[in-house]
């Protein structure tokens, strides 16, 4: 089992603004490209919520039980935004979910990497999009 993740290792306690404003930024870019990949809104919301509810989690658990069993099939979009900040447990799910072996912790720099590297990419299809679109 690899070591819990703190984040008090990487920055100091007055981090929880940055980190939360990066999981909205990224929470919002997502939902932006959604929006502007499918172009109406009822199902555009639908999709979103489906993938951040069900989708990322049914393709996190089947390549995870089936396929692959390594830490890197944890490093979906919403998995790794949602690692930022965490919701707030009471103890004992807290106690529940670190017995849990398939719930993987990350390393910090596993951390920032892939959360820079999906809000670039966000970014950068939505750019890509505004730059092609005739609307």
């Amino acid at each position: 089992a690899s070591p819990s993740f703190e984040w008090s290792q990487t920055l100091p306690a007055a981090d929880l603004a940055l980190r939360y404003f990066l999981q909205c930024f990224g929470y919002g870019l997502l939902g932006t490209l959604t929006g502007l990949l499918i172009r109406h809104t009822a199902l555009a919301t639908l999709v979103y919520i489906a993938y951040v509810f069900l989708v990322e989690l049914i393709v996190r658990w089947l390549l995870y039980v089936t396929i692959w069993k390594h830490k890197s099939v944890f490093f979906l979009p919403d998995s790794v935004l949602e690692k930022l900040v965490p919701p707030p447990l009471p103890q004992t799910a807290e106690e529940l979910m670190s017995q849990q072996t398939f719930l993987a912790s990350f390393s910090p720099l596993e951390t920032w990497l892939s959360i820079f590297f999906y809000l670039t990419l966000f970014a950068g299809l939505i750019w890509r999009r505004f730059r092609r679109a005739d609307f």
